[in-house]
């Protein structure tokens, strides 16, 4: 069987899964390509095709994306109720394959588009990493229900726009109507049930599978990792990773009101902070020493994780982040806010989390955190539940099933 990956993007966290999904489906002998938007100074690797986009269209895609953000969106929050087409641009024959499978669909496919493929009656598979899929345009619905029965008077929405939620998540509804050849995987239960009491995906099959991290190589020590930063084995690391470091879901601010706090009544403590991210980074106090890295190759991001005492995820909303998971498969402890799928996450590991935007609570957890976890017992547990023998292996058996 022939299985295409359709995603908007090679980065981000459905990328990131995404290109895992297809290195291992890959690796166990199973057909896998990825067909997404070309972003610029992307590495792109094998079984991955892009789609280029010429001036116009360039023009095109950036201008729903910046008017949707400016004139649409009523908070920081991200809302795409319209998004554009450019399948028609891809240069593979559709018909050679025999399931697609959707991760993200902004400015790559429109409700039109994913008519058609429902029309194939090929398996089409969509991986929920997101609520987008189920609601009116937002991506998070923070505190509202409205998408539990037809977005009406979205509160993420400017109002001469509103009427564009409640019209969208119809489509979506009209989508899923009849749709049999669809299956529906979710990296987490949270979303999952989220997903399944919707106005578009009630009464669904949802299947909870965990996304797939993949790695490629033989990992340094923790030693060895450390050194190539110039850190010692007493110092006190801290990490922090968002593509975006403004993205308001992955609350750096709380991580900084956290550090600032812990500086004001702990002078004497000394941290140092990665950050991994693109964004500006706010002055702390001398007894915070940061390292700021923009971007990481994939294939070196194991090797930082490796290097810390711990990661932060002070998420005031998220799913299943793969940063929480490419830690633990390292051994590296992860403490996160309790959204999401983060809370079950940390619970599998008996991992301390607390309140999201709490950053009181989260600074005491940082102060008194015990490093003495057995790192190798959380990477064993780790590759048992986000190795590809036991995740994709899953996915490889519904594609089986529904051919």
């Amino acid at each position: 069987m022939r299985i295409l990956q359709l995603v908007s993007s090679l980065s981000g966290g459905a990328g990131t899964a995404t290109r895992n999904l297809n290195f291992s489906l890959n690796e166990m002998g199973i057909s896998s390509e990825i067909l997404a938007r070309s972003q610029k100074n992307e590495q792109i690797k094998s079984n991955e095709n892009t789609i280029n986009l010429n001036f116009f269209e360039t023009f095109q895609s950036r201008f729903v994306t910046v008017s949707q953000e400016k004139l649409i969106q009523k908070t920081g929050d991200l809302v795409t109720p319209v998004s554009l087409s450019f399948l028609s641009k891809a240069k593979l024959n559709l018909n050679n394959f025999d399931i697609f499978h959707i991760h993200s669909f902004f400015n790559l496919l429109s409700i039109n588009d994913l008519h058609l493929l429902k029309a194939t009656a090929k398996p089409i598979f969509f991986t929920l990493h997101d609520q987008r899929l189920f609601t009116g345009g937002c991506h998070c619905s923070r505190d509202c229900e409205k998408f539990l029965n037809k977005c009406k008077r979205c509160p993420q929405i400017n109002t001469p726009f509103k009427k564009l939620a409640n019209k969208n998540q119809f489509k979506l509804e009209e989508l899923f109507n009849n749709f049999q050849n669809a299956h529906v995987i979710s990296p987490s239960k949270w979303l999952a049930d989220l997903a399944n009491s919707s106005q578009v995906l009630r009464g669904k099959e949802i299947n909870h599978i965990n996304n797939s991290i993949a790695i490629t190589r033989a990992l340094p020590s923790r030693e060895k990792s450390r050194a190539v930063f110039g850190l010692t084995k007493n110092d006190m690391v801290l990490g922090f990773v968002s593509p975006d470091l403004n993205n308001s879901y992955k609350g750096f601010n709380i991580l900084v009101s956290a550090l600032s706090h812990i500086s004001h009544n702990h002078k004497n403590k000394k941290l140092i902070l990665i950050i991994i991210g693109k964004g500006k980074v706010p002055a702390f106090d001398e007894n915070i020493s940061i390292m700021h890295l923009e971007s990481v190759p994939n294939n070196e991001i194991f090797s930082i994780f490796s290097a810390m005492d711990l990661l932060v995820v002070p998420s005031t909303q998220d799913n299943s982040p793969n940063v929480v998971l490419e830690s633990l498969m390292v051994g590296t402890p992860v403490i996160g806010s309790q959204v999401g799928g983060i809370t079950e996450l940390l619970s599998q590991f008996n991992l301390p989390s607390f309140q999201p935007n709490d950053y009181v609570e989260l600074s005491e957890i940082i102060m008194n955190f015990k490093l003495q976890y057995d790192r190798k017992k959380i990477s064993v547990k780790a590759s048992d539940l986000f190795g590809f023998e036991n995740t994709t292996v899953k996915i490889a058996e519904l594609y089986s099933k529904a051919i």
